[in-house]
């Protein structure tokens, strides 16, 4: 899981997923998890997003992933924002780095 490669100790990372099933797995891997939608506003709230110095969106859907960094970008004035169509290791050495 991508929020695994980002768990370390200078980085709080934090899953949001609407599948319950996902959030289950994420959970008992010990990854701290929201249930919701990341384009619903109050959801990212509740993962502290206005602290957040960084955004990754990795969804089936293009849509989606432009929607929430737009939501991470434009309300949560999130600098670092990835989409999924963006590679992994170059997202988290952006973010990171």
């Amino acid at each position: 899981m991508l929020a695994e490669r980002l768990q370390f100790p200078a980085t709080d990372a934090m899953l949001i997923d609407s599948d319950p099933v996902v959030a289950a797995r994420a959970r008992t891997r010990g990854l701290e998890v929201i249930d919701g939608s990341a384009l619903d506003i109050e959801t990212p709230e509740r993962a502290g997003a206005a602290e957040a110095t960084g955004f990754v969106t990795v969804t089936h859907s293009d849509e989606v992933n432009f929607q929430a960094c737009l939501l991470a970008r434009d309300h949560f004035d999130i600098e670092a924002v990835v989409g999924e169509r963006e590679s992994v290791a170059d997202a988290v050495a952006r973010l990171t780095g």
